[in-house]
C-alpha cells in the first residue's frame, strides 16, 4: 500500500472451471490442497509455506479495491495458468490485465515476464500493448510452443490479435 504500485504481479498456479476436472484434481493433489473451489490462483504463505487457493471472485474484488486506492495502477499481471476468465473480469475496471489462456510452462512464464518488464520499464517509448507484443515475440524467438498462452485484456476485451 505504501508503494502506490503501477503493476500488481501474481505468479504461481491457476485453476479455471473451464479446464479438465482430472487436470484440476491433479494440480490440487500435487500441491496437497483439498478444496471445492474450481477457479482461482494458488498462493503460498511466506511464513508457513502452506499453499492455498484464493477464489477468482475474491481476487477480482481485491483488484477493484486496489484500483480505487492506487491512482497510478495500470496493470494486473496474472502469471499463472488458466487466468483468462479472471483477466476478463478484472480488466472491466479499466486496467490492463495479462493472463494465461491455458497452461504455460514455468520457463515460458519466466521468459515472457522478464521480456515484458524489460520492455515496459526500460523503454519509455513502448506502450503496455507494445511491451506485451515484444514479450510474446520473445517466446516465439525462444521456440516456445506455448507462446500463444499470454493474453492481454482491457475493458473486458482482448487486445492482442494473435
Amino acid at each position: 500500500i505504501e508503494n502506490e504500485p503501477r503493476i500488481i504481479h501474481f505468479s504461481g498456479h491457476g485453476l479455471s472451471k473451464n479446464q479438465d476436472i482430472e487436470e484440476t484434481d491433479d494440480i490440487k493433489r500435487k500441491l496437497g490442497i483439498e478444496t471445492d473451489i474450481q477457479n482461482g490462483i494458488f498462493l503460498e504463505d511466506a511464513e508457513t509455506r502452506l499453499k492455498y487457493l484464493v477464489e477468482g471472485k475474491a481476487l477480482a474484488n481485491l483488484f477493484k479495491l486496489c484500483k480505487k486506492k492506487f491512482k497510478k495502477l495500470e496493470i494486473i499481471f496474472l502469471n499463472a495458468c488458466f487466468t483468462e476468465e479472471l483477466a476478463i473480469k478484472v480488466s472491466r475496471d479499466n486496467l490492463y490485465v495479462i493472463g494465461m489462456s491455458s497452461a504455460i510452462s514455468d520457463t515460458s512464464a519466466t521468459i515472457f515476464s522478464s521480456s515484458f518488464y524489460q520492455n515496459f520499464s526500460s523503454n519509455k517509448q513502448l506502450s503496455t500493448e507494445e511491451a506485451f507484443d515484444f514479450a510474446k515475440n520473445a517466446l516465439e524467438l525462444n521456440g516456445r510452443k506455448d507462446s500463444n498462452m499470454p493474453i492481454l485484456y482491457y475493458k473486458g476485451k482482448k487486445i492482442n490479435k494473435s
